[in-house]
Order: structure tokens, then sequence, then C-alpha cells
């Protein structure tokens, strides 16, 4: 699709299985945001998007463009300066792609996705005894730092206690 304007936001989102997505512009910058739908200012219908929205693919990918104006308030929310972007989206999940900087007359943005499945564990691959919980990982992991910690704090009270000593 062609990129010509700054003030549009395009909502991107799925109507069913999580789906991966894939976004690369030519001659443009785009800034960001993952939202959940309800938190967003205006609606997206179910089947098919409001204001002139379009789903495509088997994926059932809804692409609807939004005024930047209805969006105001969420603006400072947008992040990065991305020529290339890719995302995992749920059904109730909305990608927010503002092209804010064009660097060409012919700018354009592509869009891919995919179906993304949950990988299962098969019923023979069961977690044993020699897993490691996250709770032991967790300490294991920060076991040197206090290690550390409780030497420098007895040494500072050992050296505060001899200077008090002459």
């Amino acid at each position: 699709m062609t990129l010509n304007r700054t003030e549009v936001v395009y909502a991107i989102s799925v109507l069913e299985d999580p789906v991966s997505v894939h976004i690369a512009v030519h001659g443009a910058m785009f800034k960001v945001l993952a939202a959940p739908r309800a938190s967003l200012p205006f609606t997206l219908n179910a089947t098919q998007p409001d204001g002139g929205g379009v789903c495509f693919g088997a994926v059932r990918v809804c692409i609807t463009t939004v005024g930047t104006e209805e969006l105001s308030g969420f603006l400072h929310m947008f992040s990065g300066d991305y020529t290339s972007y890719s995302a995992s989206l749920k059904p109730d999940q909305v990608l927010l792609v503002w092209p804010h900087k064009l660097l060409a007359r012919q700018a354009s943005m592509n869009i891919r996705a995919s179906v993304t499945r949950a990988r299962t564990l098969p019923q023979t691959s069961q977690l044993h005894g020699d897993t490691v919980s996250i709770p032991g990982a967790l300490i294991l992991a920060a076991l040197p730092r206090l290690v550390i910690a409780a030497s420098l704090i007895a040494g500072g009270y050992l050296l505060y206690r001899w200077s008090r000593r002459t």
C-alpha cells in the first residue's frame, strides 16, 4: 500500500488465531503501539473494520485507517523509528502503525501475516524431578550478588567498629 500522509495511523487487527505480522516500509519510518482492542477510542467490528478498512488473506488480517486526531492522546505512547517490525497479535490486540516520517515521494508499506500455532508438549515428555524450579533458579542467579553484598556490609560494620575503637 502507498504511504502519502503522516496524519494517518494504520490499525492492524486479526479475527482469529494468534497471527505473526511482519511490516516493512520503503521510503518512510514508522512508530508502533500494541494495544488491547478495548482500550482504543474507536471500535473495530468483529467481522469488518469500521472506517473503510479491509480484511484480507486466509488468516483474516484487518487494516483500518484512523486519523491521528482520533489518537492524539496516544501518540506519545508510540515507540521506535522502524523500517521493519514483527509482532504476534491475538484477536483482542491491535497493532497501531504510524508512518510519522516520509523520506521519499513513493513510500510504501508491505504487510505479511501468518498463523502462529502454539506448540504443545507430547504426552510422553512430562516434567520430571530433574527440572529446576523457577524460584530455585532465581536464587541461584542472585546468589553471587547476595554474597558480595553481605561481605560489603560485614566489612563496613567491622570498619565502623575499628574506627570507633581508636
